[in-house]
């Protein structure tokens, strides 16, 4: 079975690490490397629903390994808002394969109404 993930992690173009527990039945694969993640001129991250996060949740911040996509993404997001200035970040992942972002680069926390809308707000369209 090593054998299999040795393989494959030759031929992937991410970069793997792979290691086994003592009794050999469980291999965990982590990733290496850096992963790049989209800020704009205000501090804010850009989300996976193509929204501006304060970076606070990690899990919901646009993140990828190549950084080809990255430049896509960061054209097609500047291209609807010309007046952002938008940078790429290159921050290490942690253990679960998220974004470690840095103190000094995280805004202020944003209000929680910008967060998510409130229920009423929301029922309020379907009166």
């Amino acid at each position: 079975m090593l054998w299999f993930f040795s393989f494959w992690a030759t031929i992937l173009p991410l970069p793997l690490r792979y290691h086994s527990s003592s009794a050999g039945a469980h291999i965990h694969l982590t990733i290496t490397g850096f992963m790049y993640i989209l800020q704009n001129n205000q501090g804010y991250f850009l989300g996976r629903s193509n929204q501006w996060l304060d970076g606070r949740d990690p899990a919901q911040i646009f993140r990828t390994l190549h950084r080809d996509e990255a430049v896509n993404q960061l054209f097609e997001t500047n291209s609807r808002d010309y007046n952002l200035r938008i940078t790429l970040l290159e921050c290490e992942p942690n253990a679960k394969g998220l974004p470690l972002i840095p103190e000094d680069k995280l805004p202020p926390p944003l209000p929680a109404e910008a967060i998510a809308p409130s229920i009423d707000e929301d029922m309020s369209l379907f009166s």
